[in-house]
């Protein structure tokens, strides 16, 4: 039996005879609407395709770029503001919202002031993350 790691870059390079590799992409909504039959098939078929959760890998000085640059939640009614400085209104509860203002508005981009790059982003603990990406068999994709 492969490892979820294998079963991907089996896939990748067109070897893999066995299945698909599996990684459910899900709203909060789904699983707030449905929530026996969300653990169910997440009890069936598990994910051979897992992301880094960099909240807790995040350097000092790039830990708290949630709490500083972002406002928000970005799967409730309401507005969030992204650490772009990107804003998204939600009418609905469990599902990510809508940007209704571009900060670029401009066809020549006459209007990137309004951007904040979060380069805190790029600021981890990469140490941490090789030892999380060590410490599983699942095929480990960049999160946030």
């Amino acid at each position: 039996m492969m490892t979820s790691r294998e079963l991907v870059y089996k896939t990748l390079s067109f070897q893999n005879y066995d299945r698909v590799p599996r990684q459910l992409w899900y709203l909060p909504w789904a699983k707030d609407h449905y929530p026996d039959q969300f653990a169910k098939i997440r009890e069936d078929f598990p994910d051979d395709i897992i992301t880094v959760d960099y909240n807790g890998m995040k350097s000092t000085e790039g830990s708290q770029i949630r709490e500083v640059y972002s406002s928000g939640d970005p799967y409730e009614v309401g507005t969030y503001v992204d650490y772009w400085n990107c804003r998204f209104t939600n009418f609905h509860r469990g599902v990510i919202g809508e940007v209704k203002e571009p900060l670029i508005t401009g066809e020549n981009w006459e209007h990137k002031e309004g951007i904040r790059i979060p380069e805190e982003c790029l600021k981890i603990d990469k140490d941490r993350v090789n030892f999380f990406c060590q410490s599983t068999d699942k095929f480990v994709l960049a999160g946030d």
